[in-house]
């Protein structure tokens, strides 16, 4: 699973589209909307696939957008509690899956 940005300039997205938009990122295992045109997604597909998807569900000749990976290892910002809560339950579960280099993890049994 991966942590990705979505920036979306919203000039000319209409409401239905905007709907649109946000029921194919519920095709994510999770996301949440921190801006006017920014989401985070937890998945496991790439960048392409969502980009792709946005493409489709947008469907603009005007738009403009960015789809890239999330390292939340430095981060600082002004976000809600909600936010910063959903950041730090992702990370937990982002190194859980990602042993840290030159780490050894044990099993538990």
């Amino acid at each position: 699973m991966n942590l990705l940005h979505v920036g979306l300039d919203l000039h000319g997205l209409d409401g239905k589209k905007l709907v649109a938009l946000e029921g194919v990122f519920n095709d994510a295992e999770s996301w949440m909307r921190y801006g006017a045109g920014c989401w985070v997604l937890w998945t496991d597909e790439p960048e392409q696939e969502w980009c792709d998807r946005i493409e489709n569900a947008i469907a603009s000749n005007n738009m403009r957008f960015l789809v890239c990976k999330v390292d939340t290892r430095g981060k600082a910002g002004w976000l809600s509690k909600t936010a910063w809560d959903w950041l730090q339950d992702k990370e937990r579960l982002l190194h859980q899956q990602q042993p840290l280099p030159g780490v050894a993890r044990e099993r538990i049994r």
